[in-house]
């Protein structure tokens, strides 16, 4: 989570984010080394203890920054043709566990062409123990196994976070 309604919006419109030193996770800029909770897959169990309301999950473990650098960048997509969408092969020796064997997000995301980029957003839209989201996280995904019920439940509650609904 890199912005939320606890964290206003930069005045120069510049987030200020960190890079986790061993993934390719973003969290909110801090001076000092900071721990985050950090889940492998995005299932019900492992939402709830991102959101601080259950304990940690087996396969769950913790991400660490520590923002001492400043590096001005220009975000963009990779074109749909970039091999790290269409690359099939290991990059390195298979792994036990169930999970990713290349880059971070390689094999679970889609070509961006046929990603709902909305429905992502929406999806990682939610507050550290905050009752109505883990309600609807819940009654959503928790109960019918589909990440987008929550990610439609969620709709509301992000756009008066925006300020663009009451």
């Amino acid at each position: 989570m890199v912005f939320d309604a606890q964290r206003p919006w930069p005045a120069d419109n510049r987030a200020s984010i960190d890079v986790a030193i061993r993934s390719n996770e973003l969290y909110p800029h801090a001076a000092e080394r900071r721990r985050h909770r950090a889940a492998r897959f995005d299932t019900p169990e492992e939402l709830r203890y991102l959101m601080g309301i259950a304990p940690r999950p087996w396969l769950a473990d913790e991400d660490m920054t520590e923002g001492r650098n400043e590096v001005n960048t220009t975000l963009a997509l990779l074109p749909p043709s970039d091999a790290f969408y269409s690359f099939q092969g290991f990059l390195d020796a298979r792994r036990r566990l169930p999970g990713r064997d290349g880059p971070p997000d390689a094999d679970f995301n889609p070509w961006p062409v046929l990603k709902p980029w909305v429905s992502r957003m929406l999806m990682g839209f939610w507050r550290v123990g905050d009752e109505g989201d883990r309600g609807r996280l819940d009654t959503g995904y928790g109960r019918t196994g589909r990440p987008q019920d929550f990610a439609a439940a969620q709709a509301l509650p992000f756009l008066q976070a925006a300020g663009l609904r009451r």
